[in-house]
């Protein structure tokens, strides 16, 4: 079934090259495509872990700041100003006063702290344990300040707290049940807040009347076709209909760029972590660190980014960091990570010992279901060479590919053997090795989770976690703090050399394109205020914000 997919999707892509250029639209309204969906859904919570629309939380709602990973700089947004004190268990946070939701009534720090109390009454918002953990109460000084009071010092708290979105108290205090509720007209801060037009198969959105950068947006509104997946992306883009995407496209430049060379172009810088082969660490013989490195030496990685993302990116290495992370790299790792090199017959050494041989046929009793979203052919075709490497060393294989709605929730839930998934990436290493080996974030299978979806925890390693918490430092300039936290992050390279609680694959590019035929001020290799790509978190604001019509 799946090689019938890739064949299907081959004609799609083979037969784009012959489609017109273009069909009349709408010039004076930014089309986007961020997020497969063959139909859409009215949901604009920004609160639920995923299931809302894109961009609920990087467009409609805002946070108090930004983190810009090109610059690796904080950029105010709701807040000017946030200081810890000098034993970093408060944080001051000033807010702007020039602010007003999208009906007109004024923002100040008192939405601030409901927006964070209310995490706190309904934990199942409260996706980074933050309240479970380590905040234990905020106040509200003025109608511009706010203190955030931590249990102990706690300076990750900060990206958490600062990039959380902002909801309204006079909205909110009067909803009965947050968790299914749909806020399907949001009142927001955002530069795109009103519902202008929602069916099933598009929506658009119109800017705020009340928004407080002067001037801005400068595009009217924003529309969201539904597009089933990336063949249906490409052809959106070839065809001038799209003018700002997020998709790997297989042969961009054939099917995009050169389709009108004046107009498209594309940039897909690696700003984050790595995508992942995560497998469930609860099921096993996946329980098993021998057999999950046996998993990882039998697949090719450098066969996997030829074919599966048409060498766009590169091979992982142990550490899962991107070039983004070189600083908190450990170089000795590299030299001992043999389980994230391709050798199958070592993989299969390693299998025989776990008590996995192979029988007459050649086969183990090793049975393993991988599941995939349905439209991401990168993914998926990466998957379907990934089992065609470990059938080759005697493990049976079954890509499940599902749409986003149901992967996610099988994703979320435990409720797989091996899926691929991206990593969690912040302005430190910090978030992406908590989210991968500590016990805080650990939930039994079936209990939904945002993060570790493989269930993976070591108490040995909390403790080096905490003490990355405990001194982490936002900028790097304070050198003798960042060497104490540097070694505490290789110490955390070695356990995940040791124990590998996931299977790193290749670095996770940041994809973005645009169409420059209505809209220009689109970032640029040459002009990098910001990612291109809708799929990194709030730095689409910072686009929004700057995008004007031709």
């Amino acid at each position: 079934m799946t090689s019938f997919r890739a064949a299907i999707g081959l004609v799609w892509f083979l037969c784009v090259g012959c489609m017109p250029m273009e069909r009349e639209r709408d010039p004076t309204s930014l089309v986007v495509i961020q997020e497969p969906a063959i139909s859409w859904i009215q949901n604009f919570n920004p609160l639920i872990p995923h299931g809302a629309r894109w961009p609920t939380k990087h467009g409609v709602y805002e946070p108090m700041m930004i983190y810009n990973p090109l610059s690796a700089e904080w950029v105010p947004w709701l807040a000017t100003a946030a200081h810890w004190t000098e034993d970093n268990t408060q944080l001051r946070v000033t807010t702007r006063s020039d602010v007003r939701w999208s009906d007109g009534a004024l923002f100040d720090s008192q939405d601030v702290a409901f927006t964070f109390e209310y995490i706190r009454q309904h934990p199942g918002f409260d996706t980074s344990a933050l309240w479970s953990e380590h905040l234990s109460s905020v106040s509200v000084i003025d109608d511009r300040t706010i203190i955030f009071n931590f249990k102990e010092p706690y300076v990750p708290g900060f990206d958490i707290v600062i990039s959380q979105p902002i909801i309204p108290e006079h909205v909110w205090e009067s909803i009965e049940h947050p968790q299914t509720f749909a806020n399907p007209s949001p009142v927001a801060t955002g530069p795109f807040t009103e519902i202008e037009h929602f069916s099933s198969q598009l929506f658009r959105i119109g800017k705020n009347p009340h928004y407080w950068q002067r001037g801005k947006p400068a595009v009217d509104s924003l529309s969201f076709p539904a597009v089933g997946g990336n063949e249906q992306s490409a052809w959106a883009l070839a065809r001038g209909e799209v003018d700002w995407g997020g998709n790997f496209l297989p042969a961009i430049d054939r099917v995009f760029v050169e389709k009108d060379p004046e107009h498209h172009h594309y940039w897909h810088p690696t700003i984050g972590a790595s995508v992942f082969l995560y497998p469930n660490t609860t099921r096993p013989p996946l329980d098993q660190p021998s057999v999950r490195k046996a998993i990882s030496m039998a697949i090719d990685r450098e066969l996997v980014v030829k074919v599966a993302m048409q060498s766009h990116v590169q091979p992982s290495d142990v550490t899962g960091l991107s070039p983004a992370y070189q600083q908190w790299k450990n170089p000795d790792v590299e030299r001992d990570a043999t389980w994230v090199r391709y050798d199958p017959e070592a993989a299969s050494q390693l299998l025989d010992k776990a008590g996995f041989p192979k029988d007459e046929r050649g086969r183990r009793d090793l049975d393993l279901e991988m599941i995939v979203i349905s439209g991401w052919t990168d993914w998926v075709r990466a998957l379907q060479v990934i089992g065609q490497n470990l059938e080759s060393i005697g493990i049976r294989t079954h890509v499940r590919i599902m749409d986003m709605g149901a992967w996610s929730d099988r994703r979320a839930r435990g409720d797989f053997d091996l899926s691929m998934g991206w990593s969690d990436v912040g302005s430190t290493p910090y978030g992406y090795y908590r989210s991968l080996m500590s016990t805080d974030l650990l939930k039994p299978e079936g209990e939904a989770t945002y993060v570790n979806w493989h269930r993976f925890g070591l108490s040995s390693q909390d403790k080096l976690i905490a003490q990355s918490a405990n001194g982490l430092v936002q900028s790097l300039s304070q050198t003798s703090v960042f060497s104490e936290q540097l070694a505490i992050v290789h110490k955390l390279q070695d356990i995940m050399l040791d124990s590998a609680p996931a299977i790193p694959l290749f670095y996770n590019p940041s994809w973005g394109e645009y169409n420059s035929r209505y809209f220009t001020g689109f970032p640029t290799p040459e002009n990098p205020y910001a990612p291109l790509s809708p799929n990194a978190g709030a730095t689409s604001l910072l686009v929004m914000t700057q995008v004007t019509p031709r």
